[in-house]
């Protein structure tokens, strides 16, 4: 499920041209999944919330050739089309937080990763 959702938001940050690495993906992933899985995968950490799993998760997807990352345009790409064969509710959230960060021309890693860094301080403030 974790890996579908990598190479969904993979996709989708593709097709709307955004550059991005590994730290990008990591709190485009942390932005849009429910609690339960944040709280599961991430923990705090110096550019914002980490996920060990995502990041094995990718580096396996590279050592497969499944996707690619370019060091010098700092960016991943699909090696192999992917059918999204149903949406469920986290690929919709993924979907909205694109959107979201397309709308709002937050594009770069370090915004990002702000955003996810008060995202995950108000997250867990407001449940606790």
């Amino acid at each position: 499920m974790l890996l579908n959702n990598i190479l969904y938001a993979i996709k989708l940050l593709t097709e709307k041209k955004i550059r991005f690495g590994k730290t990008f993906i990591q709190k485009v992933l942390y932005l849009a999944l429910p609690k339960v899985e944040r709280d599961l995968y991430y923990i705090p950490y110096y550019y914002g919330p980490y996920s060990e799993n995502i990041q094995l998760l990718l580096r396996s997807l590279e050592f497969s050739n499944y996707i690619t990352y370019n060091y010098k345009s700092q960016n991943y790409s699909l090696q192999r089309d992917i059918d999204v064969k149903q949406e469920d509710t986290t690929k919709q959230r993924i979907k909205g937080v694109i959107d979201f960060l397309v709308n709002n021309h937050i594009k770069s890693t370090n915004k990002i990763s702000n955003l996810a860094k008060v995202f995950m301080i108000l997250d867990d403030k407001l449940i606790h």
